[in-house]
């Protein structure tokens, strides 16, 4: 293999985990569509985002495997391709469980939240956009911005758990629906840990420290 045509399939590889932020956001907003009002067609987008993600990542899994193989790359080669294939894995796990939000929300039924859960989804999306800029312009300050802004996510996170737990003390929610909201902001928050991991894979691939 040719440098010129490791670095085609190393673009290759970038095309396709933009695609996978793409469908990662767009996961994101139908979730939140579909717990504002229980929607079913934005619970179905969901759905298809993920089987979406699915079909990219076993995509371009097989392409950095096939570089791998063909090229064997050292040192900074190296650290690029394995910080693509687990930035596939981060993002294909948030599309999995902008999914199961989707899926919770009907159960719910339109349920009514904390104010602060619309928040999380808010910053969940956030988080999306912070991390399709810094895929897109490789930066390093780009990146940090992702992990800085988990602070955010994991504050709503505690607000939402308390008032969660309010209610259930106060007996205005039964015990299956405030599992299903908290479920919920779990996943909210994990989606917040998993752009964190992706842009800490995105650092590494530049060959920059890790820190705020």
């Amino acid at each position: 293999m040719t440098r010129k045509q490791y670095d085609e399939e190393l673009a290759r590889v970038r095309e396709l985990i933009m695609k996978m932020c793409v469908a990662a956001k767009e996961g994101i907003v139908a979730a939140a569509k579909a717990f504002a009002a229980a929607d079913e067609e934005a619970a179905a987008i969901a759905s298809a985002r993920e089987a979406e993600a699915d079909e990219l990542e076993n995509a371009a899994e097989r392409l950095c495997m096939a570089i791998v193989v063909r090229r064997q790359p050292v040192a900074h080669d190296l650290a690029v391709v394995t910080a693509a294939a687990r930035m596939i894995g981060e993002l294909e796990r948030i599309a999995d469980q902008a999914s199961e939000i989707a899926g919770t929300a009907l159960r719910l039924g339109g349920a009514q939240a904390p104010e602060c859960m619309d928040a999380m989804f808010a910053a969940a999306i956030k988080m999306a956009e912070k991390c399709m800029a810094a895929a897109e312009s490789h930066e390093p300050s780009a990146a940090r911005d992702v992990i800085r802004y988990d602070d955010v996510m994991d504050g709503l996170f505690a607000e939402a758990r308390t008032r969660i737990a309010e209610t259930v003390r106060g007996g205005k929610r039964d015990g299956e629906s405030a599992l299903d909201l908290m479920m919920t902001a779990k996943y909210l928050e994990r989606i917040g840990d998993h752009y964190v991991n992706t842009a800490e894979w995105m650092l590494f691939a530049l060959g920059q420290p890790i820190r705020r």
